[in-house]
């Protein structure tokens, strides 16, 4: 499926990760001068204990592009 986020902030950018980790399609909208600072990426710390132990914490991160 084909998601459009709105926004990139915190609850943004989570929601945008958990629905490509799923399979879907993301894109998200923002503000042009945003879109500059996210073309690198960010970097999120979640804690998905679906997912495993890292290091005795069910804890994965990753860096991913909105």
């Amino acid at each position: 499926m084909r998601v459009l986020v709105v926004g990139a902030g915190i609850i943004g950018s989570i929601y945008g990760w958990a629905l490509a980790e799923s399979g879907h399609e993301v894109v998200h909208l923002v503000r042009s001068g945003r879109a500059a600072i996210l073309r690198d990426g960010i970097k999120l710390d979640v804690f998905d204990r679906c997912k495993g132990e890292i290091n005795g914490t069910s804890a994965a991160c990753t860096n991913w592009t909105p």
